[in-house]
């Protein structure tokens, strides 16, 4: 029986990773490596040509807050998802945040993890269980609107309104995907970048303000999508970060296959690790925490990859741009932690 079905062949490849495409091995300036090496990223995933995602509204409320829409974006390859939009009550264009869900193995809430609809009775009681357990009772848009952001948050392929076959059903997901020449990852990645063109065009937003936040796989998906756009002008990443090498153990659900597909980028396997890639951000502002009890990111190989990034940012002239906090908590973006994050996100887009 091998453990967690790590082979002594994944052993040892595991420990021979450096890494060659990353800044630490290219002797390079800083700017001209991250120039360089996003291009790369985004012809391998095949960015460089797309066009915002276009988008029908599907219903509307007003109430003294602004306005909540859920709209049905379109996307490049044929695919459709369903977004929510919140607008704040007042005149625009406003700053604005462009949410990630988590993962979480539910399925039957994307978007729906981090703003509670008003046009579906059952989905709104399912997003107060998850706000209670995740978010610390808040729902993350409501909250963003609040403080004055236009808010937006997309179905990643799986969730919500896109919920497929459930957990099993991720693998063949991939498969399927890749036996066609691309990924679970690639398709999420090209995803998201189009959702944050459109949020960036959009009448009411400030498209010089637009910032990317989000929590475990949402958190993923926020620094990632910064890294590939340079537009977004700050990003908030709560408890997703680490070394890949750290996350290589017995234990850790990465070594699960499933929902590992949506992180896994087959051409960069090996290239960059997470800190390399998230490094593309720099020198724009950027905010990780992380939490020192949080089974699936072991705090060693956080602050190793928090090593990582720093050195970056401070290559690229920013080092008080990136902000790190590894706090006395789990997995979750409880409402100490999102205070912080937002308030963080104030000093920068709302001064």
């Amino acid at each position: 029986m091998i453990e967690d079905d790590l082979p002594e062949a994944a052993r040892h490849w595991r420990d021979r990773l450096d890494f060659p495409m990353s800044f630490a091995r290219s002797g390079e300036p800083f700017r001209r490596w991250r120039d360089k090496t996003r291009e790369l990223v985004r012809a391998t995933l095949e960015i460089g040509t797309l066009s915002s995602a276009t988008a029908e509204i599907m219903s509307e409320a007003t109430s003294e807050n602004g306005v909540s829409q859920r709209l049905r974006l379109r996307l490049a390859d044929g695919e459709t998802t369903e977004a929510f939009l919140l607008t704040p009550a007042g005149r625009g264009p406003f700053p604005a945040v462009l949410l990630f869900h988590d993962h979480g193995s539910e399925f039957r809430l994307g978007k729906e993890k981090l703003i509670e609809p008003w046009d579906d009775f059952d989905a709104a009681a399912l997003h107060r269980d998850w706000s209670a357990r995740f978010y610390g009772g808040r729902s993350l848009g409501a909250e963003l609107v609040r403080r004055g952001y236009c808010v937006m948050c997309a179905d990643a392929i799986g969730w919500g309104s896109r919920q497929g076959n459930g957990y099993a059903s991720q693998q063949a997901l991939a498969a399927n995907l890749m036996q066609v020449g691309t990924s679970l990852a690639a398709v999420v990645a090209r995803e998201d970048v189009q959702a944050a063109a459109y949020l960036m065009a959009h009448p009411q937003v400030d498209a010089s303000r637009v910032a990317a936040a989000g929590f475990s796989f949402g958190g993923f998906r926020a620094w990632q999508t910064a890294a590939l756009v340079e537009g977004i002008a700050a990003t908030v990443c709560a408890n997703w970060m680490s070394t890949l090498r750290a996350l290589l153990v017995p234990g850790n659900n990465i070594l699960r296959g499933q929902s590992a597909f949506y992180m896994l980028h087959p051409a960069l396997a090996g290239q960059l690790d997470f800190p390399d890639f998230a490094s593309l951000i720099a020198p724009r502002p950027a905010l990780f925490q992380a939490g020192s009890k949080d089974r699936h990111f072991p705090e060693a190989g956080v602050r190793q990859a928090f090593a990582t990034l720093e050195a970056a940012w401070a290559a690229a002239g920013q080092r008080d741009g990136l902000a790190m906090h590894v706090s006395d908590w789990g997995h979750v973006f409880d409402a100490a932690q999102q205070d912080a994050a937002f308030s963080w996100l104030d000093s920068l887009l709302r001064p």
